[in-house]
């Protein structure tokens, strides 16, 4: 049996981890995720104050799941829900259960708030 679980932020994490605690190991618990590394957002804060550098609230995907969890690093083009697969910029995979874990992205330039400040320091602090 494959579970598939798109999105590698906390929840898919989490929903990663918890599946491979409790399934026996003939289950395949794959994660996909098209960044390899994960930044924990309720820690940008100190960043901004200087408290904590950028590295310190980002991880490698594959150091924050339990072995056994095959991580894929993919943008997630399609979901075929009556097939039961999932199309990656890089391949088609079929799976028996599926988690959705996805975050949304804001959409920084509708905000005036950032006026351009938050889209650099997000984008600049996941590409570290």
């Amino acid at each position: 049996m494959r579970i598939l679980i798109l999105g590698g932020g906390v929840g898919g994490q989490v929903a990663a981890n918890e599946l491979r605690r409790r399934l026996s190991p003939e289950h395949r618990v794959t994660l996909i995720e098209r960044d390899t590394r994960h930044a924990f957002a309720p820690s940008f804060l100190w960043v901004m104050t200087g408290d904590r550098q950028p590295q310190h609230v980002t991880r490698n995907v594959r150091e924050l799941v339990r072995p056994g969890v095959e991580v894929i690093t993919a943008e997630i083009r399609r979901i075929d829900v009556a097939n039961r697969r999932v199309e990656t910029g890089h391949e088609s995979l079929a799976y028996d259960y599926l988690v959705v874990a996805l975050v949304c992205t804001p959409l920084f330039s509708r905000q005036s708030f950032f006026n351009g400040v938050g889209p650099k320091f997000v984008l600049g602090l996941l590409r570290q």
